[in-house]
């Protein structure tokens, strides 16, 4: 919600809220900026319902507390972590189910993360937390190893499923969390596998790639601090060629 002064600027309200071990549940009606202090932690922050909502708004989360704050959507599907003294902006792109699809952007989120993210048109059918390039057409498309032009336009991680035609999310620096695709293991460097998705096997002739096939490095896990799945701190570089 937003309210305008006699002068026309534009003032957020905003709601504070003390750190407990418990989730609150935001509405359509909830202010858009949450403010959260103290010291306990297990706060969990809830979306509102996606069918009460129109896509392009966004809630911002302030995290002033001594400890992490988790927000997440109405069903729990997707989540971020907001590590203490920073603020994430959750954006909805999709507002068809009760999840929604929301984009996390911000100084200390993951999940679609920390760091940057755009929005990209798929040039095909595309799975989450598949590594992504741009074609010439100016679309997106899974990262083709055998061919140079895609291979060094390879532009970050997809956080959704996605079809031809249709917008999504890719994030292109910093933090992927809760990749449910990689094993747990963690400190490991990562790749763009011969099937076009990610791997730890270092790229080589045994492991399926061939002459000539682009090594892309995408980047290192991290434990995930509240789900057993990994987390991939980004850091996309083509470092060779077979």
């Amino acid at each position: 919600m937003a309210t305008f002064l006699t002068t026309g600027a534009l003032v957020e309200e905003v709601t504070s809220i003390v750190a407990s071990a418990s989730t609150i549940h935001l509405i359509s009606l909830s202010p858009a900026l949450t403010r959260v202090t103290g010291t306990t932690a297990g706060m969990v922050i809830e979306l509102p319902d996606a069918r009460t909502l129109v896509g392009g708004v966004k809630y911002v989360i302030m995290n002033e507390a001594a400890v992490p704050v988790t927000i997440q959507d109405a069903s729990g599907s997707s989540s971020a972590v907001i590590v203490p003294r920073s603020t994430t902006t959750a954006y909805l792109i999709r507002s068809l189910t009760l999840a929604g699809e929301w984009v996390y952007t911000g100084s200390g989120s993951g999940g679609g993360g920390a760091g940057s993210s755009l929005t990209l048109t798929a040039g095909e059918d595309i799975d989450a937390f598949y590594p992504v390039c741009i074609g010439s057409d100016g679309r997106a498309y899974t990262v083709d190893i055998a061919n140079p032009i895609l291979a060094f336009a390879t532009c970050g991680l997809s956080l959704e499923d996605v079809v031809s035609g249709d917008s999504f999310a890719v994030q292109t620096s910093g933090l992927v969390t809760n990749i449910p695709s990689l094993t747990h293991a963690y400190g490991m460097p990562t790749f763009v596998s011969a099937m076009r998705d990610l791997t730890y096997d270092k790229p080589d002739i045994e492991n399926g790639f061939n002459s000539g096939d682009f090594v892309i490095f995408m980047g290192v896990t991290k434990k995930n601090d509240t789900t057993s799945n990994v987390d991939l701190i980004l850091n996309i570089k083509v470092t060779g060629v077979l």
